[in-house]
């Protein structure tokens, strides 16, 4: 400690916090930016990319592709045109209780797909894929060709599709079976007759594009589009919302690939004992994502056998994992994902005991107070240990101020006398932090908070609070708690402290209700706290005990 620091320690320690809280905060933007990458390695498409027709008006290319009207073809170079289809398409009605889509003979694609229990943010039936130019969700195709093949469709029973496509001497056959409790799609899809001019199948996820969100540091928010490929014993994520160039990348070795926004999903989980390839292209001027899982033959076969789930719907950790455990991932909750999902379950169990999401948060956030509050225990007495030496401490400064080596030997003896430990009150803020963010994640991407009403004004607690009422509260009471702590500082720096407030309250606007109900009642709780620990007086320090 320098002897400046000595006299001075609980502002100090109070500046450190706030540091603290400053670094853990851009480490987290941080680590957010690697786990969101704007990939290094993209090669930007080339002229005909992505949205563009080979060969048009460079003025009308993209609005001629995304007008056409029959389904489109990706070249080897990504660009997108529309194939010469003969054949008529064919389309199959499904629906259940959570979906409703048509099947398409042409690739056995998906169209008009509809999420029947959910709604979108302008509450209209919750649309997935994208099939407005012809790119039909989880079509196949011939990678040479890239038009989706004509398959003869039939119809098993309720919830089986079977498909025979035959070009030449390659026949395909694919089989689509619809899993109603789970919302999984089982595919399984035999190619035959395989020649050296065959350059593998493909199977689309084409999804909808969103519109790019506020990611200020003031203002964040949870809205993103990502982009989610396990391949060779890893996991990465690039961040589409954020893309600011063409991209055109392709992945080996593929488990597992998707494209999700913040509580929906578009994925498929490979099963083939052949092992795929993905490459994504996406464009920031196109309103749709391509995703391409790509399966090449090898060794000479005549034949190949491929097998793959397929989902769309919502991102239910529980509905995920029950699919296949890969899933899984397509939920995103950051370096503290063990304790998120632990956090979840008990959300789900509170869920179950009220029947009313937003006072689980209550209950959740109250019940994350008492596990920890051990550590509030030792932070407390902490600080006042300190704040009741501070006088003696002042005392010392101003005997010895002459001799700053003497003044710092002095001050080690009263804390080790007394037996304060100058960052004891930082460790325990450490300990916390991992089980407050984790649950901050869990609060900002829980599809059971979507479009939940909690009570009043809060009609909806994935979103904000239209009327601002939640963060002004949390200003309000972080304010209060902030007066509440006895503090030593000079009046530059109380002022200073002053605007936290406001600026947490500026940060809380535009995230979800959920999260400012949770920080809110977690502040309310620390006062509560605070007034019961300031009453104790078993820290007491006497300057009667000490010789200065």
């Amino acid at each position: 400690m320098d002897q400046q620091d000595s006299g001075n320690f609980l502002d100090r320690r109070t500046l450190m916090a706030v540091a603290l809280v400053g670094i853990v905060w851009f480490g987290w933007q941080a680590y957010l930016g690697k786990k969101y990458p704007q990939s290094k390695n993209a090669t930007p498409v080339v002229t005909e990319g992505v949205g563009e027709q080979k060969g048009s008006d460079p003025q009308k290319t993209s609005a001629g592709a995304l007008a056409a009207t029959e389904p489109m073809k990706v070249q080897n170079s990504g660009s997108v045109e529309a194939p010469n289809l003969s054949q008529p398409e064919k389309l199959i009605s499904y629906e259940n209780d959570s979906i409703s889509f048509e099947l398409s003979s042409r690739g056995m694609g998906l169209k008009n797909v509809i999420l029947k229990k959910h709604n979108d943010r302008n509450h209209q039936p919750m649309k997935m894929g994208y099939d407005e130019n012809g790119f039909s969700l989880f079509s196949a195709s011939i990678a040479n060709d890239g038009s989706p093949m004509d398959f003869v469709l039939t119809q098993k029973n309720q919830n089986l599709f079977e498909g025979v496509y035959k070009k030449g001497g390659l026949t395909v056959r694919r089989e689509l079976l619809v899993q109603p409790e789970t919302g999984a799609l089982e595919n399984k899809m035999t190619v035959e007759g395989i020649d050296s001019s065959f350059a593998g199948a493909v199977v689309t996820i084409p999804e909808r594009k969103l519109e790019a969100g506020s990611h200020g540091f003031l203002m964040p928010s949870f809205e993103h589009q990502e982009y989610l490929v396990l391949h060779s014993g890893k996991e990465e994520r690039v961040n589409i919302t954020s893309l600011s160039e063409k991209l055109d990348e392709t992945f080996s070795s593929v488990s597992t690939a998707g494209v999700s926004s913040q509580y929906f999903s578009s994925a498929l989980v490979d099963k083939s004992e052949l092992v795929p390839e993905v490459r994504l292209l996406a464009d920031p001027t196109a309103p749709y994502i391509i995703s391409q899982v790509i399966y090449k033959p090898s060794g000479g076969s005549s034949r190949i056998d491929l097998n793959w789930i397929s989902y769309t719907g919502p991102k239910s950790v529980a509905q995920l994992e029950s699919i296949d455990k890969n899933l899984g991932h397509v939920v995103n909750y950051g370096f503290f994902t063990a304790i998120a999902r632990f956090l979840l379950v008990l959300l789900q169990w509170f869920h179950g005991l009220v029947g009313n999401w937003g006072l689980s948060i209550i209950l959740l956030t109250l019940m994350v107070r008492v596990v920890v509050l051990p550590l509030n225990v030792t932070t407390f007495r902490s600080t006042k240990k300190m704040q009741k030496l501070q006088p003696i401490i002042q005392s010392v400064r101003e005997r010895y101020k002459d001799d700053p080596q003497t003044m710092n030997r002095e001050v080690m003896g009263l804390w080790k006398e007394h037996k304060v430990n100058p960052l004891g009150g930082c460790l325990p803020m450490l300990l916390q932090l991992p089980v407050f963010f984790a649950l901050y994640q869990v609060l900002g991407q829980s599809i059971e908070l979507y479009q939940v009403p909690f009570f009043g004004w809060i009609n909806d607690l994935s979103l904000k609070d239209p009327y601002y009422i939640l963060p002004v509260l949390m200003g309000v009471a972080m304010y209060l708690q902030q007066k509440m702590t006895p503090t030593a500082m000079d009046p530059t720096q109380a002022k200073v402290m002053q605007f936290l407030p406001v600026v947490f309250a500026l940060m809380m606007v535009s995230l979800p209700a959920g999260l400012t109900l949770y920080i809110f009642v977690n502040t309310l709780a620390g006062i509560i706290l605070q007034r019961v620990f300031m009453r104790d007086r078993t820290t007491s320090i006497s300057t009667k005990e000490v010789k200065v």
